[in-house]
């Protein structure tokens, strides 16, 4: 949340503005925001290096971490606030999730992935059906031009459900194995 407010900090404070209906909220000034991304990355760094040495983190899972952290600061600062955020939550945080829960369910990769697509179908298949719903009620209203952030939010919010109970699921099958 701070690294499209440090790198594109009118553009953000736009799309907060527009999601909870108000003209001129500011969540935090400029200065403000620079000085916590600039404590909050530090923090998270040194939190990795400390677990790393204390040997609670492997080399490659720590290079790993360093490397994501750096990933997602280029992308936000390369990318406007939303399409920053599209990319790492469908791409990144998303893709690293999808393989993590498909090695729990199974660790052969292919045969994980399989289940994990079985089980994901149907909630899949209702959240793009509610968004069809919603996008044709939008379109049919001239509402779409006016509610294209809150839409994008609510559709990444609707994604974020069947993740939260694909997760939940996995960790149930984990611990009826105990």
């Amino acid at each position: 949340m701070l690294l499209p407010l440090f790198f594109n900090f009118e553009q953000t404070n736009f799309i907060f503005n527009t999601i909870i209906f108000s003209k001129d909220y500011v969540l935090l000034s400029s200065n403000d925001t620079k000085l916590i991304l600039i404590l909050n990355l530090l923090t998270q760094v040194l939190f990795y290096l400390y677990v790393y040495l204390k040997k609670k983190l492997n080399r490659n899972d720590f290079i790993s971490i360093i490397f994501e952290i750096f990933l997602i600061i280029i992308v936000f600062y390369l990318f406007a606030p939303i399409v920053a955020f599209t990319l790492y939550f469908c791409f990144m945080h998303s893709l690293k999730n999808i393989l993590l829960i498909s090695n729990e369910l199974n660790p052969n990769l292919i045969r994980g992935f399989q289940i994990f697509f079985k089980k994901s179908l149907f909630l899949t298949l209702i959240t793009f059906f509610i968004l069809i719903i919603s996008l044709f009620f939008l379109i049919k209203f001239n509402l779409l031009q006016n509610s294209i952030e809150k839409i994008i939010f609510i559709g990444l919010a609707s994604l974020t459900l069947p993740h939260i109970i694909l997760h939940s699921i996995a960790e149930n099958i984990e611990i009826s194995k105990i």
